[in-house]
């Protein structure tokens, strides 16, 4: 059997292979990659004796000595009407799920283990009779799983990741969020025009389609809304505990009654370092009309006009001074259920448009 030598080096401590170093056209037995010209051919493999015990558990006996210690009798006692009969190879294949060692157990998964091993080595433990053949037949009791077999997981995923010390205060903070948030709402927007008169098509779009339209043009593009003094584009650090009260609990209802604005739940999340970074994200600066004059042009797609009556600092509002062209892949879409993350990723994978993830913002908003 040929390997290449990243898999020989893997599995070195239990096989033996001579080196060869022409240039074949073949594959790796074990990983299916091209060989170069560098390979090893598999002469042994050493049957440690973790394995050899696990297999040897598993032999109750052979078929003369089962039957003369009235075998049948005890197996229904103490293993019901399982049937146990079986060859030697049986008991190897399942002893190999009791190794530990990953590297190893892989490398008998894929090998013909019979070619490399001996029937001898493994004897009748009640007679000590020395099989001949890996279909000499023996009683052998099956191994059950009572978990699945666990993958080999990269040490990365194992552990927590360490975060900076200014980071910790604010993951740990519940009224704080590291994260950035655009809603979406029903909007009135041209969707064609005449060429010859310029007279615009008006539709109201579903705050959804509002969403796929962003992600198809990885675009949101800045607005001058009301009380603004320039565009901005708009997002709230809000955590996703308040955005629930946003969206469903006193705060929308307080907009219904006052005539503010109403978000949908629809919308997109992004790193705040990420939007800091690539977009010069700043949270609002509020003012009252005596200190506009004071705020330097510059900063105007910052400023909130505010003042006793109408406060509006419980946004936690950011902005950046233009439309941002994002990368898809750094937005995180924020739908109502898993049920409509799954068919809006069908949505958006037909058209070719990947992104980070989903936040299902109604089920995720009943464990919050």
């Amino acid at each position: 059997m040929l390997v290449c030598r990243r898999c020989y080096e893997a599995s070195s401590d239990f096989i033996k292979a001579e080196k060869h170093t022409e240039i074949i056209e073949k594959e790796c037995n074990l990983c299916n990659e091209e060989i170069n010209n560098e390979y090893y051919d598999i002469v042994n493999i050493d049957l440690k004796f973790e394995l050899k015990k696990e297999s040897l558990i598993l032999i109750l006996g052979c078929n003369s000595c089962i039957e003369e210690d009235g075998f049948y009798n005890w197996k229904k006692e103490f293993f019901g009407e399982r049937e146990l009969n079986g060859v030697i190879e049986d008991a190897f294949i399942e002893g190999k799920n009791g190794i530990e060692d990953t590297s190893y157990r892989e490398l008998l998964n894929y090998l013909d283990i019979t070619e490399y091993i001996e029937a001898s080595d493994y004897c009748c433990p009640k007679c000590n009779y020395n099989f001949e053949s890996w279909l000499d037949e023996v009683k052998i009791k099956s191994n059950r799983m009572l978990i699945p077999e666990i993958p080999k997981l990269p040490e990365n995923i194992k552990k927590i990741p360490d975060l900076k010390l200014s980071k910790k205060i604010e993951f740990y903070r519940a009224d704080y969020s590291n994260y950035l948030i655009h809603l979406t709402k029903k909007l009135l927007l041209p969707v064609r025009v005449d060429n010859e008169s310029y007279i615009e098509t008006m539709k109201e779009l579903e705050a959804v389609e509002i969403l796929y339209i962003i992600l198809e043009n990885a675009t949101i593009k800045a607005f001058k809304g009301i009380g603004m003094k320039s565009e901005a584009v708009c997002f709230t650090e809000k955590p996703l505990s308040a955005i629930k009260e946003t969206l469903f609990g006193n705060e929308k209802y307080v907009r219904e009654n006052s005539r503010s604005i109403l978000w949908d739940s629809f919308g997109l999340m992004f790193e705040k370092e990420y939007l800091i970074n690539k977009f010069k994200a700043a949270p609002v600066i509020s003012v009252d009309k005596t200190e506009m004059d004071k705020v330097d042009k510059g900063l105007h797609f910052r400023v909130v006009l505010g003042n006793l009556n109408k406060n509006w600092c419980h946004e936690r509002e950011w902005r950046t001074k233009e439309s941002i062209k994002f990368d898809t892949k750094e937005a995180i879409v924020i739908v109502p259920t898993f049920e409509y993350a799954k068919e809006f990723k069908n949505i958006l994978d037909a058209s070719g448009i990947e992104v980070k993830g989903f936040i299902p913002i109604w089920d995720i908003s009943s464990a919050i």
